[in-house]
């Protein structure tokens, strides 16, 4: 999803129900955390969010050339409007 989403980012062609999302990538900064649109997700209950990341806490200390760090989420977005996550411990990588 992640790449269908990068391959959006870069395109003329974006699904009415993801335009926010590309918009605020678009936009190469600030925080978000915005539903995927069913063009995309399909039935899934999906999110994109951009925020902050501590590096010292992400395994070898850096974050991953593809800019994908995987984390729990611990408030649904919908409900708070904001992202409400923990970064998932490196010990837990595989």
């Amino acid at each position: 999803m992640a790449g269908a989403i990068q391959g959006l980012k870069n395109s003329a062609d974006v699904p009415p129900d993801m335009a926010k999302l590309i918009k605020n990538l678009r936009a190469d900064g600030g925080y978000f955390c915005e539903k995927i649109g069913a063009s995309l997700a399909g039935e899934a209950d999906a999110w994109c969010c951009v925020a902050d990341v501590k590096q010292k806490e992400l395994p070898r200390t850096f974050i991953p050339s593809i800019a994908i760090v995987p984390f729990l989420l611990m408030k649904d977005p919908a409900d708070t409007g904001s992202l409400k996550a923990e970064i998932i411990p490196a010990k837990y990588y595989s």
